[in-house]
């Protein structure tokens, strides 16, 4: 987690370190651990689960 923005940071600034971070630095960390499972991240559907939403919004 990171924070590009502090209390009343001007959205121009905020902007400016996004583009930093996202340009300098997360090239050099995106795959520092890429050996774990990110469990948190959204993962899609099975189709049993697709097809139980299509069938409860049919009610």
């Amino acid at each position: 987690m990171v924070l590009l923005q502090i209390g009343s940071m001007p959205k121009s600034l905020t902007m400016k370190n996004t583009e930093l971070f996202a340009r300098e630095v997360l090239p050099h960390i995106k795959d520092m651990w890429s050996e774990y499972e990110n469990r948190w991240w959204p993962k899609p559907l099975e189709q049993r689960e697709l097809a139980g939403a299509a069938s409860a919004g049919d009610a």
